[in-house]
């Protein structure tokens, strides 16, 4: 069963495939498609044309950018966009209208640890699970652990940043 919370924004010719899920206060820009099973967190933007693979899981906060082509989980916080869509930062525009800076900070600090460091993915997580006290970082964390489709990240194209 299509879920849709409330307070969202589904612009003209949105596409939702069944048994999507879709939190709070979520923007679907035009031509946004999302196929089966496609589940988005609270607070997440889609960009104009975007294509969502099936069983695809957004996290909370996220961004998308318009054109991309998204087939892999994206994690809460976190900005993705491309054709294939990867990772380039976080979603700072979005978490400056919502949270503490120190948060975000924190988020940052952890940002750089999981997708700069030339160091396992999973290995990180645990490490930085075992170690903060901030519960956004705890959420990032557990989402990527439990990612079955995989995070879109690219050490070389997110050393700059």
């Amino acid at each position: 069963m299509t879920k849709i919370g409330n307070g969202n924004l589904l612009m003209g010719y949105v596409h939702l495939g069944h048994d999507v899920i879709i939190g709070d206060h979520c923007i679907l820009a035009n031509g946004a498609t999302l196929a089966g099973h496609v589940e988005l967190g609270d607070h997440v933007v889609i960009g104009g044309l975007t294509p969502i693979h099936q069983f695809v899981h957004i996290g909370d906060y996220a961004m998308i950018g318009g054109a991309s082509a998204l087939a892999q989980d994206v994690p809460p916080y976190c900005l993705a966009e491309g054709n294939r869509a990867t990772l380039r930062g976080l979603n700072l525009t979005g978490l400056r209208r919502s949270m503490p800076r120190d948060e975000i900070n924190a988020l940052k600090s952890a940002y750089r640890a999981l997708f700069e460091k030339q160091a396992p993915l999973q290995e990180v997580v645990q490490e930085i699970f075992g170690h903060t006290t901030s519960d956004k970082v705890k959420k990032l964390c557990t989402f990527i652990k439990a990612s079955k489709r995989g995070i879109p990240f690219n050490r070389t194209k997110n050393e700059d940043k």
